[in-house]
Protein backbone atom coordinates (compact mmCIF):
# COMPACT_ATOMS: atom_id res chain seq x y z
CA UNK A 1 0.00 0.00 0.00
CA UNK A 2 3.17 2.30 0.58
CA UNK A 3 5.40 1.57 -1.83
CA UNK A 4 4.70 4.16 -4.69
CA UNK A 5 3.49 6.72 -1.52
CA UNK A 6 5.50 10.15 -2.48
CA UNK A 7 6.63 10.15 1.40
CA UNK A 8 9.29 7.76 2.67
CA UNK A 9 8.52 5.68 5.77
CA UNK A 10 4.80 7.06 6.09
CA UNK A 11 3.36 6.79 9.27
CA UNK A 12 -0.59 6.67 10.44
CA UNK A 13 -2.49 9.41 12.56
CA UNK A 14 -4.57 6.24 13.75
CA UNK A 15 -1.41 4.82 15.26
CA UNK A 16 -0.41 7.87 17.30
CA UNK A 17 -3.74 8.37 19.00
CA UNK A 18 -4.14 5.06 20.03
CA UNK A 19 -0.58 5.08 21.71
CA UNK A 20 -1.38 8.17 23.32
CA UNK A 21 -4.87 6.67 24.40
CA UNK A 22 -4.38 2.81 25.05
CA UNK A 23 -7.36 2.42 26.90
CA UNK A 24 -10.07 2.83 23.60
CA UNK A 25 -7.91 0.45 21.43
CA UNK A 26 -10.07 -2.44 22.07
CA UNK A 27 -12.99 0.11 21.00
CA UNK A 28 -11.51 1.18 17.44
CA UNK A 29 -11.27 -1.18 14.58
CA UNK A 30 -9.19 -0.23 12.10
CA UNK A 31 -9.29 -2.03 8.35
CA UNK A 32 -5.63 -1.10 7.85
CA UNK A 33 -4.68 -4.34 7.66
CA UNK A 34 -7.65 -6.08 5.81
CA UNK A 35 -6.86 -3.76 2.89
CA UNK A 36 -3.30 -3.98 2.73
CA UNK A 37 -3.75 -8.11 2.07
CA UNK A 38 -6.44 -7.60 -0.06
CA UNK A 39 -5.79 -9.23 -3.86
CA UNK A 40 -7.82 -6.45 -5.27
CA UNK A 41 -6.89 -3.27 -5.86
CA UNK A 42 -8.46 -1.19 -2.37
CA UNK A 43 -7.80 1.93 -3.89
CA UNK A 44 -8.84 3.73 -6.71
CA UNK A 45 -6.31 6.11 -8.89
CA UNK A 46 -8.81 9.26 -9.20
CA UNK A 47 -10.48 9.32 -6.03
CA UNK A 48 -9.53 9.48 -1.63
CA UNK A 49 -12.33 6.48 -1.40
CA UNK A 50 -11.91 2.87 -1.40
CA UNK A 51 -12.78 1.05 -4.53
CA UNK A 52 -16.07 -0.98 -4.32
CA UNK A 53 -14.03 -4.24 -3.93
CA UNK A 54 -12.30 -2.30 -0.95
CA UNK A 55 -15.61 -1.37 0.33
CA UNK A 56 -16.91 -5.24 0.09
CA UNK A 57 -13.02 -5.94 2.24
CA UNK A 58 -13.45 -3.36 4.51
CA UNK A 59 -17.06 -4.43 5.26
CA UNK A 60 -16.19 -8.11 5.86
CA UNK A 61 -13.92 -7.03 7.88
CA UNK A 62 -15.97 -4.60 10.45
CA UNK A 63 -18.78 -7.47 10.16
CA UNK A 64 -16.52 -9.98 11.39
CA UNK A 65 -15.53 -7.68 14.52
CA UNK A 66 -18.72 -7.12 15.08
CA UNK A 67 -19.99 -10.33 15.25
CA UNK A 68 -17.35 -12.39 16.08
CA UNK A 69 -17.14 -15.02 12.70
CA UNK A 70 -14.82 -15.03 9.75
CA UNK A 71 -16.94 -13.46 6.68
CA UNK A 72 -14.43 -14.27 4.33
CA UNK A 73 -16.98 -16.25 2.61
CA UNK A 74 -19.72 -13.97 2.04
CA UNK A 75 -16.45 -11.50 0.91
CA UNK A 76 -15.71 -13.85 -1.61
CA UNK A 77 -18.80 -14.60 -2.86
CA UNK A 78 -19.66 -10.84 -3.32
CA UNK A 79 -16.19 -10.41 -5.15
CA UNK A 80 -16.55 -13.40 -7.32
CA UNK A 81 -20.63 -12.16 -8.91
CA UNK A 82 -21.31 -11.77 -11.54
CA UNK A 83 -23.09 -9.00 -11.29
CA UNK A 84 -20.53 -6.09 -11.77
CA UNK A 85 -20.27 -2.99 -14.10
CA UNK A 86 -17.64 -0.61 -15.35
CA UNK A 87 -18.30 3.19 -15.58
CA UNK A 88 -15.83 6.05 -16.99
CA UNK A 89 -15.54 7.91 -13.58
CA UNK A 90 -13.29 11.21 -12.69
CA UNK A 91 -13.21 11.58 -8.73
CA UNK A 92 -12.72 13.67 -6.31
CA UNK A 93 -8.66 13.85 -6.83
CA UNK A 94 -9.33 13.67 -10.92
CA UNK A 95 -11.43 16.37 -10.89
CA UNK A 96 -8.78 18.76 -9.70
CA UNK A 97 -7.19 18.16 -13.16
CA UNK A 98 -7.69 20.37 -16.38
CA UNK A 99 -8.48 18.51 -18.50
CA UNK A 100 -10.17 16.31 -15.64
CA UNK A 101 -8.42 12.63 -15.32
CA UNK A 102 -10.93 9.66 -15.37
CA UNK A 103 -10.78 5.98 -14.76
CA UNK A 104 -12.43 3.03 -15.29
CA UNK A 105 -14.68 1.86 -12.17
CA UNK A 106 -16.22 -1.18 -10.88
CA UNK A 107 -19.61 -1.22 -9.48
CA UNK A 108 -21.89 -4.02 -7.27
CA UNK A 109 -24.79 -4.38 -8.81
CA UNK A 110 -26.85 -4.67 -5.13
CA UNK A 111 -29.19 -7.69 -6.38
CA UNK A 112 -29.95 -9.07 -3.03
CA UNK A 113 -33.54 -8.57 -2.46
CA UNK A 114 -33.70 -5.26 -0.43
CA UNK A 115 -35.38 -1.82 -0.36
CA UNK A 116 -33.45 1.77 0.35
CA UNK A 117 -34.73 5.51 1.34
CA UNK A 118 -33.19 8.23 0.81
CA UNK A 119 -33.67 11.83 2.17
CA UNK A 120 -32.45 13.19 -0.97
CA UNK A 121 -30.33 15.85 1.10
CA UNK A 122 -27.52 16.46 -2.23
CA UNK A 123 -23.89 17.04 -1.62
CA UNK A 124 -21.55 15.56 0.76
CA UNK A 125 -23.31 17.60 3.94
CA UNK A 126 -24.40 16.31 7.48
CA UNK A 127 -27.85 15.65 7.79
CA UNK A 128 -27.52 13.15 5.14
CA UNK A 129 -29.45 9.76 5.74
CA UNK A 130 -29.70 6.33 4.08
CA UNK A 131 -31.98 3.62 5.22
CA UNK A 132 -31.53 -0.08 3.74
CA UNK A 133 -33.62 -2.86 4.98
CA UNK A 134 -32.56 -6.51 3.79
CA UNK A 135 -34.81 -9.17 5.29
CA UNK A 136 -32.94 -11.79 4.06
CA UNK A 137 -29.45 -10.90 5.13
CA UNK A 138 -26.97 -12.90 6.65
CA UNK A 139 -27.41 -11.73 9.93
CA UNK A 140 -30.60 -10.89 11.28
CA UNK A 141 -29.47 -7.59 13.23
CA UNK A 142 -30.06 -4.07 12.96
CA UNK A 143 -26.85 -1.79 13.21
CA UNK A 144 -26.56 2.54 12.85
CA UNK A 145 -23.42 4.00 11.70
CA UNK A 146 -22.44 7.83 12.21
CA UNK A 147 -19.80 8.49 9.67
CA UNK A 148 -18.95 10.40 6.67
CA UNK A 149 -19.12 9.86 2.71
CA UNK A 150 -16.54 6.28 3.42
CA UNK A 151 -18.79 5.12 5.69
CA UNK A 152 -21.94 5.77 3.46
CA UNK A 153 -19.85 3.70 0.56
CA UNK A 154 -20.04 0.78 3.05
CA UNK A 155 -23.54 1.00 4.08
CA UNK A 156 -24.92 -0.66 0.58
CA UNK A 157 -22.67 -3.26 0.90
CA UNK A 158 -24.00 -3.65 4.54
CA UNK A 159 -26.93 -4.05 3.71
CA UNK A 160 -25.56 -7.57 2.43
CA UNK A 161 -24.61 -8.95 5.68
CA UNK A 162 -27.61 -7.06 7.91
CA UNK A 163 -31.13 -6.73 7.88
CA UNK A 164 -31.28 -3.29 8.67
CA UNK A 165 -28.87 -0.50 7.83
CA UNK A 166 -29.30 3.35 8.86
CA UNK A 167 -26.64 5.93 7.83
CA UNK A 168 -26.27 9.06 9.04
CA UNK A 169 -23.78 12.10 7.94
CA UNK A 170 -23.03 13.76 11.02
CA UNK A 171 -19.16 13.62 12.44
CA UNK A 172 -20.90 12.98 16.15
CA UNK A 173 -22.47 10.77 18.43
CA UNK A 174 -26.44 11.43 18.72
CA UNK A 175 -27.68 9.85 21.91
CA UNK A 176 -31.27 11.03 20.92
CA UNK A 177 -30.81 9.24 17.61
CA UNK A 178 -29.42 6.29 19.21
CA UNK A 179 -32.09 5.57 21.72
CA UNK A 180 -34.94 5.83 19.24
CA UNK A 181 -33.35 3.85 16.57
CA UNK A 182 -32.35 1.56 18.84
CA UNK A 183 -29.89 -0.91 16.91
CA UNK A 184 -28.26 -4.13 17.65
CA UNK A 185 -24.86 -2.67 16.43
CA UNK A 186 -24.05 0.45 16.17
CA UNK A 187 -20.49 2.14 14.54
CA UNK A 188 -19.03 5.00 14.28
CA UNK A 189 -16.21 5.99 11.99
CA UNK A 190 -13.99 8.96 10.43
CA UNK A 191 -11.02 9.17 8.17
CA UNK A 192 -7.67 10.27 9.48
CA UNK A 193 -7.94 13.28 7.41
CA UNK A 194 -10.55 14.84 9.60
CA UNK A 195 -9.17 14.16 13.29
CA UNK A 196 -7.66 17.24 13.49
CA UNK A 197 -10.87 18.92 13.22
CA UNK A 198 -13.03 16.82 15.17
CA UNK A 199 -15.48 18.59 17.94
CA UNK A 200 -16.57 17.30 20.96
CA UNK A 201 -19.94 16.05 20.77
CA UNK A 202 -21.39 17.96 23.40
CA UNK A 203 -21.28 21.06 20.53
CA UNK A 204 -23.12 18.73 18.63
CA UNK A 205 -26.30 20.21 16.53
CA UNK A 206 -29.57 18.47 16.69
CA UNK A 207 -29.09 16.19 13.54
CA UNK A 208 -32.50 17.16 12.09
CA UNK A 209 -31.28 20.40 12.19
CA UNK A 210 -28.01 20.24 9.92
CA UNK A 211 -29.66 21.12 6.46
CA UNK A 212 -31.54 23.99 7.97
CA UNK A 213 -28.29 25.51 9.86
CA UNK A 214 -26.42 25.48 6.17
CA UNK A 215 -28.99 26.90 4.43
CA UNK A 216 -30.71 24.31 2.69
CA UNK A 217 -34.50 24.41 2.11
CA UNK A 218 -34.70 20.87 0.88
CA UNK A 219 -37.59 18.51 1.50
CA UNK A 220 -37.73 14.54 1.67
CA UNK A 221 -39.84 12.98 -0.31
CA UNK A 222 -42.85 11.29 1.23
CA UNK A 223 -41.81 7.90 1.10
CA UNK A 224 -38.80 8.60 2.83
CA UNK A 225 -40.43 10.15 5.83
CA UNK A 226 -42.75 7.04 6.37
CA UNK A 227 -40.12 4.80 6.03
CA UNK A 228 -37.60 6.97 8.89
CA UNK A 229 -40.52 8.15 10.89
CA UNK A 230 -41.15 4.23 11.26
CA UNK A 231 -36.99 3.52 11.89
CA UNK A 232 -37.52 6.26 14.51
CA UNK A 233 -40.49 4.04 16.25
CA UNK A 234 -38.92 0.92 16.34
CA UNK A 235 -40.35 -1.60 18.55
CA UNK A 236 -43.75 0.19 18.38
CA UNK A 237 -46.74 -0.39 15.87
CA UNK A 238 -45.87 1.85 13.07
CA UNK A 239 -42.26 0.25 12.72
CA UNK A 240 -43.99 -3.01 12.15
CA UNK A 241 -46.73 -1.91 10.15
CA UNK A 242 -44.27 -0.45 8.00
CA UNK A 243 -42.12 -3.51 7.20
CA UNK A 244 -45.64 -5.51 6.58
CA UNK A 245 -46.76 -2.91 4.15
CA UNK A 246 -43.74 -3.17 1.94
CA UNK A 247 -42.78 -6.88 2.76
CA UNK A 248 -40.08 -5.84 5.01
CA UNK A 249 -40.44 -8.77 7.79
CA UNK A 250 -37.08 -10.64 8.45
CA UNK A 251 -37.34 -14.40 7.14
CA UNK A 252 -36.62 -15.43 10.92
CA UNK A 253 -39.48 -13.56 12.35
CA UNK A 254 -41.83 -14.74 9.00
CA UNK A 255 -40.78 -18.15 9.47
Amino acid sequence: MVDQFPVENPFCLTDIYLDKLPEIRESVFYVRNALRNASLPAFMRTDTHLTEAGNIIAAGAIVGQLVGQDQSEHVNRLLASPDWQEIDYAGDLGGRFDPELSETRRLLRKTWPHKWFHNDLQGGNNGIVDLLFSPGAVHDQRILIYGDSFSRDLSSILSYFFREVVFLRTQFFHQDMFHQIQPDLLITSNVERYLSFCESDDRRASFFMFPHLGGNPYAPPKEFAEAFSAVLAYGRSPYFDFLNKHGLVPRQSAA
